[in-house]
C-alpha cells in the first residue's frame, strides 16, 4: 500500500509534524488523494483571502498606491479565471 502523509490545519498551526497514514485499498488512496487536494486548495483560498484582505484595509489610507490596486486586480483576475461562474459575482 501506499504511504500518504496527511497534515490538518490545527496540525499546521501548531507546527505539529504531519502524521502519515497508509492507505488498504485503491479506494482509500484515492479518498486520501482528493482529501490532501481539497485540504491544499482551502490553504490556497485562505491564503489569497488574507492577502486580498490586507490590500482592502490599504483602500482610502495613505498606503493606497496604484500597486495595492494593482494586486487587488491581479487576484481579481486570478479568481475570476479559476471559477467558472465567476462573472455572475463581480460587478466588471
Amino acid at each position: 500500500m501506499v504511504p500518504v502523509t496527511l497534515q490538518s490545519f490545527n496540525d499546521l498551526e501548531r507546527g505539529v509534524s504531519p502524521s502519515t497514514r497508509t492507505a488498504q485499498s485503491p479506494k482509500d488512496t484515492q479518498f486520501l488523494n482528493l482529501q490532501l487536494s481539497l485540504a491544499l486548495q482551502v490553504f490556497k483560498i485562505n491564503s489569497d483571502v488574507k492577502g486580498i484582505l490586507k490590500f482592502v484595509d490599504q483602500l482610502g489610507t495613505s498606503w493606497d498606491t496604484g500597486l495595492v490596486r494593482k494586486g487587488l486586480s491581479v487576484v481579481e483576475r486570478k479568481w475570476s479565471s479559476s471559477m467558472p461562474y465567476a462573472e455572475l459575482y463581480t460587478s466588471g
